[in-house]
């Protein structure tokens, strides 16, 4: 359970911060008073925003997929059923 509770802290401060800032450049670029035209037809900006959130990805998944891993509950059968069936 503390582990959970470790994670679950870990994704709303992650998600704080992907908020903040998406939020600052929200507000930037719309006061800004021009437009750039290098940056709404680049293809190095089009492969950082679509390489940045698959590590964001990358980055929640790991520590999820071991807690998934840690709370699977594996115990030993004490009775078996053998199913036997004809169609």
């Amino acid at each position: 359970m503390e582990l959970l509770i470790f994670f679950h802290d870990y994704m709303i401060m992650f998600m704080v911060l992907i908020l903040t800032f998406v939020s600052y450049l929200f507000v930037y670029v719309s006061l800004r008073p021009y437009i750039d035209k290098y940056t709404m037809d680049s293809h190095s900006l089009e492969t950082i925003w679509t390489v940045v959130p698959i590590v964001i990805l990358v980055f929640m998944a790991f520590p999820s997929l071991y807690l998934l891993y840690l709370m699977e509950e594996i115990s030993l059968p004490t009775v078996r059923v053998k199913v036997i069936a004809h169609q």
